[in-house]
């Protein structure tokens, strides 16, 4: 995830050094000192204190998505992505027909990397759709689409593939194998019969042999008698 990390940091980079348009209102023009110095503490790695300087431009402009989606990287660049997730959201829900598409696009894809860093691949997908509706052809934001589209089919297949079905297959398993041995323990038992049986019949016919060895020993005992 390092690689979606610094292209969130790449678009901050990119888009902190545009220049506001405010009009000239004493709020909008101590805003834009603010927001001045927030992108300067923010390239110094001063998070926090970017994140103060742009609450406070925040108060004086509390429409402006290009704060919410400033101070949104500057808490995604701080590991805060759930509260990044949220400013991202700010900043669509501010956006207007004046708000230009490659704004558009900027917030809808750092909304998308920040889900995917969440583990919302589906959601994901649908943020990172929505960029490539504003810049087309925006390389950055179709591979980052391919990688969610593959996470969520990899988190689906696992969710399919839970413990019951395993647990199923187990008791099928152990039933086959009962069944295998009743079978088994049938096949030993009639060859136990057919061996007894076997036995039985010779020993009769040993008997019989021996009493007709025993007649015949009479008989030659009488014709020598006889004799």
């Amino acid at each position: 995830m390092k690689k979606y990390k610094l292209l969130i940091m790449g678009f901050l980079i990119t888009f902190i050094s545009v220049n506001y348009a405010y009009s000239f209102s004493l709020n909008e023009f101590t805003a834009k000192l603010d927001v001045d110095r927030a992108n300067i503490l923010m390239r110094k790695g001063d998070y926090e204190g970017a994140v103060t300087l742009y609450e406070k431009a925040l108060s004086k402009i509390p429409n402006s998505p290009r704060i919410f989606y400033n101070m949104g990287t500057t808490m995604a660049s701080m590991g805060e992505m759930h509260t990044a997730s949220e400013l991202f959201d700010m900043a669509k829900k501010n956006t207007a027909d004046k708000t230009s598409d490659r704004m558009k696009s900027y917030i809808y894809y750092n909304s998308g990397i920040t889900k995917i860093e969440i583990g919302d691949y589906k959601g994901a997908i649908d943020e990172l759709v929505e960029c490539l509706v504003n810049t087309p052809n925006d390389k950055d934001a179709k591979t980052a689409l391919e990688y969610a589209q593959k996470k969520l089919e990899e988190q689906n297949q696992r969710n399919n593939s839970g413990p019951s079905s395993k647990h199923d297959n187990e008791e099928n398993q152990d039933g086959k194998s009962d069944n295998n041995n009743g079978n088994l323990g049938d096949y030993n038992q009639n060859n136990q019969d057919n061996q007894n049986n076997q036995d039985n019949q010779n020993n009769q016919d040993n008997q019989n042999n021996q009493d007709n060895q025993n007649n015949q020993d009479n008989q030659n005992n009488q014709d020598n008698q006889n004799n």
